[in-house]
């Protein structure tokens, strides 16, 4: 269900609960507004090799957020 798929989440945090999906195959774009995770964030990726899953990473506010594409799946 996940391989390929584009999720969404909001508020990540440092990320280890949108680690799961990206085990899994699935694309991610995360939206987390506090800037100091951020490398916290990624560095998590980067230990189990999964930094590519991150389509990307906004420093933006649940309300703040706009995309043009669509998602499978979103996370709050």
């Amino acid at each position: 269900f996940l391989r390929g798929a584009r999720v969404l989440e909001f508020g990540p945090n440092s990320g280890e609960n949108a680690l799961i999906p990206a085990l899994f195959g699935a694309r991610l774009t995360l939206v987390e507004p506090n800037p100091q995770v951020h490398p916290r964030l990624t560095g998590l990726f980067d230990r189990f090799g999964l930094r590519g899953q991150i389509d990307r990473l906004e420093c933006q506010g649940v309300n703040d957020f706009a995309a043009a594409e669509p998602f499978d799946l979103v996370a709050a």
